[in-house]
């Protein structure tokens, strides 16, 4: 697979940054939400430092080996991440498509993050093969 070079995608009202050290206070804060645990069953809780640096490093791992694109996002008015979203690039026999998973603190939900932030990392970011966006949205 491709390495991917992380960069930044900014669109609209969101803006979508590789994840970063400088990220781990808020997203220690804010992924500890109960809600968030609910549906992120995979994620430690509670989350503590070292789970986001161990996340880093899972993410930038991504990025180098060409099979997710992994991003914290950002709104205005509120410090620091306030969510985050991925792209995972399948192979086999769904290559050339891709699965986009993500999260929203609290004070970010209610204003149109989730969906400027997917829209964003669909038709902004790193496309890696996949032709063409679509939806194939499911509920838990």
């Amino acid at each position: 697979m491709p390495h991917l070079t992380p960069e930044a995608v900014v669109d609209g009202t969101v803006a979508l940054h590789p994840w970063s050290a400088d990220d781990a206070d808020a997203l220690v804060r804010r992924i500890n939400d109960p809600q968030i645990a609910v549906y992120l069953d995979l994620v430690p809780h509670p989350y503590v430092p070292s789970d986001a640096y161990n996340w880093f490093a899972i993410t930038a791992d991504g990025w180098r080996s060409g099979t997710n694109a992994t991003f914290g996002i950002h709104v205005e008015g509120i410090d620091g991440v306030v969510g985050g979203i991925g792209v995972r690039f399948l192979s086999d026999l769904d290559d050339g498509c891709a699965e986009i998973g993500y999260w929203v603190a609290a004070e970010a939900r209610g204003r149109g993050v989730a969906t400027a932030a997917t829209r964003a990392a669909a038709c902004r970011g790193p496309r890696r093969g996949v032709a063409r966006p679509t939806r194939n949205a499911q509920r838990a």
